[in-house]
């Protein structure tokens, strides 16, 4: 809703914008599931719009097709609701550069089709459709209740661009990162990603003015949701706090909430969290008061995703050490976006697949992956998805990740994405696995907004704790051979995986991802915790609840409300019961559940 006032000689008030949503219930970026699309290789809706091929573009770096047509059949089929995504993050669709461009390796020819070169502010790119097909992609994913987030290029623009051609002394030279003597960190600030590619100088005030406008007219000319700013630390500081607020002051004042996402490119740098401190700072910079909502969780992904599921070099502590790191490290909250795949890395089911040493290649002539032919690969990637999907944050699927897509480094991890009729055997049962976790991600609280804590670690074996008021739920990560594990009811509900429970005991299978939805509280030594607790504790005025801790033998205890019960050192405190009142619509799955507080 805009509103703008008049006074009493007809004088017009500057307009405000007030927008909100009608749905049942508030919508939550901390929990939600982005499926991320590059636009041109996902789905060709329409073949009118399909560019002239481009002869001097190398093999896999031309437009292959994929338009907002595509994305609106997807949409049309609730490909994404199946799959439990609650956003879509697509890679920029303002007009992008024509003919092709050389590679970094000063030997390829590239063409723009992935959006990130830029030539026209305020133009839809109409290889990949029309203003009106936008829009109609956008009304139709709010109509099932899909955000939409777009991609912003604040760092350059292609030196074809109308600013650049009009204005050069909005922009700065520098040298190319990633040559010699040219870091990718130490010369955030003033090297350039290309020679053909102008920095965008954010201190020239008429060039800040420009770009923040232009972000802000997309946002509001199509309903976006809110961004994921690229290259952040490749801009001053101002920019990003400059264009947070002008956001957060044009549409935020009625409430609904635009989700800032940052692209701070970090790594990770050894065993020792002293050692990784600059990693963390770098991110956290950018986030908090005036900043950033969250930032894609590069820590994370370099710390466990090689390490510990594609070449199992690390085992399941450092897996949850780092997990861990990621709930105490960032700013109180920022709203992380982990990862286990994008379009700057080989894809994930060709890194696990070791044999061929292929998945780091990105050109015909050096030998690309192909499709793995083995099991173990794509249980590599489900443990990975097991994990990313039941942890806190915003998640992030890199499309086609959901079936295993092959691919070496870019261009050839964008293949164009593959109806479910084009897989195998093997990429059917990953997809079916990874579409089953997102689809209970999206319908459990726990698994959406649950405190993380860790019940027992070994080398090959993560069993943790997603905790919430309204649910609990065990995640059971097993790498090895079959395994029992001691600790669990009979009463205790497997949503997913094949495990049996019988006296308490949980059967695992090899390779395997379980979900248990607990119907008792797992309290840790040194915590109060708030138990409440089904509504038939009004009849017997007492309630089992399992008890376990470290270095405590596991105990079941029947206990009063409104009594308390400690055991081990420091003493285990159940401090409140607190008997819910009978909810206005049965919740699925309800069952006893607990809240850890420190």
């Amino acid at each position: 809703m805009n509103v703008q006032a008049l006074d009493s000689e007809g004088r017009k008030s500057n307009e405000l914008s007030y927008p909100f949503w009608f749905e049942e219930s508030k919508f939550d970026w901390n929990g939600a599931l982005i499926y991320m699309i590059m636009t041109d290789r996902f789905v060709n809706g329409n073949l009118s719009n399909d560019p002239a091929p481009i002869s001097e573009a190398s093999q896999g770096a031309d437009w292959y097709g994929g338009d907002f047509a595509g994305v609106i059949s997807m949409l049309e089929s609730n490909y994404f609701l199946e799959l439990g995504v609650s956003a879509l993050w697509l890679t920029p669709f303002n007009g992008g550069a024509e003919g092709s461009f050389i590679a970094s390796d000063n030997e390829h020819r590239v063409s723009a089709y992935h959006g990130y070169w830029p030539v026209n502010a305020r133009e839809v790119d109409s290889r990949l459709g029309t203003e009106s097909e936008l829009k109609e992609l956008i009304t139709l994913a709010h109509s099932k209740g899909i955000r939409i987030l777009n991609d912003f290029v604040i760092n350059h623009v292609h030196e074809d661009h109308e600013y650049y051609q009009n204005n050069p002394d909005w922009f700065r030279d520098g040298c190319v990162l990633g040559t010699s003597g040219c870091d990718w960190t130490e010369r955030a600030l003033d090297g350039v990603f290309s020679s053909y590619m102008p920095d965008v100088n954010w201190k020239n005030r008429n060039a800040s003015e420009q770009f923040i406008e232009d972000a802000l007219w997309w946002l509001e000319e199509f309903d976006l949701d809110g961004a994921r700013i690229d290259a952040v630390k490749h801009v001053d500081d101002l920019a990003i706090t400059n264009l947070v607020d002008r956001i957060s002051e044009r549409f935020e004042t009625a409430g609904t909430e635009y989700y800032l996402k940052g692209e701070t490119a970090m790594g990770w740098v050894g065993h020792e969290l002293a050692d990784n401190q600059e990693q963390y700072e770098t991110i956290n910079r950018y986030m908090g008061e005036n900043g950033l909502d969250g930032q894609a969780d590069f820590v994370l992904y370099h710390a466990v995703v090689d390490n510990v599921f594609t070449t199992g070099n690390e085992n399941y502590h450092h897996l949850d050490y780092w997990t861990s790191r990621s709930q105490d490290q960032y700013k109180q909250g920022s709203i992380m976006v982990p990862f286990v795949g994008s379009h700057d890395v080989p894809r994930i089911i060709s890194r696990a697949d070791t044999g061929t040493g292929q998945a780091w290649n990105q050109w015909t002539e050096d030998g690309l992956p192909g499709q793995p032919g083995n099991d173990e690969s794509y249980q590599a990637a489900l443990q990975a998805y097991g994990r990313l999907l039941t942890t806190p944050g915003a998640p992030m699927i890199y499309y086609g990740d959901e079936y295993g897509e092959y691919g070496g480094a870019d261009p050839d991890n964008r293949h164009m994405f593959r109806n479910d009729n084009e897989l195998n055997s093997r990429e059917e049962m990953l997809f079916e696995n990874i579409t089953s976790l997102g689809d209970l991600r999206s319908e459990s609280i726990a698994l959406k907004r649950g405190v993380y804590s860790t019940q027992f670690a070994n080398p090959d074996l993560l069993i943790y704790q997603m905790s919430h008021l309204e649910q609990n739920m065990t995640v059971i990560l097993n790498r090895g051979g079959d395994t029992t594990f001691d600790g669990f009811s009979d009463n205790d509900t497997i949503r997913f995986g094949e495990a049996s429970i019988e006296n308490s005991t949980i059967s695992i299978p090899a390779n395997s991802v379980i979900l248990v939805i607990n119907s008792s509280c797992f309290f840790a030594p040194g915590k109060k915790t708030f138990a409440k607790v089904p509504n038939d504790a009004r009849k017997s005025g007492n309630v089992d609840l399992y008890i376990t801790a470290k270095n405590v033998p596991p105990k079941t205890i029947t206990i009063e409300v409104g009594s308390t019960y400690a055991m081990g050192s420091p003493p285990i405190t159940i401090a409140k019961m607190i008997i819910p009142k009978q909810p206005s619509k049965p919740r699925r799955d309800a069952r006893s559940i607990c809240e850890l507080q420190n």
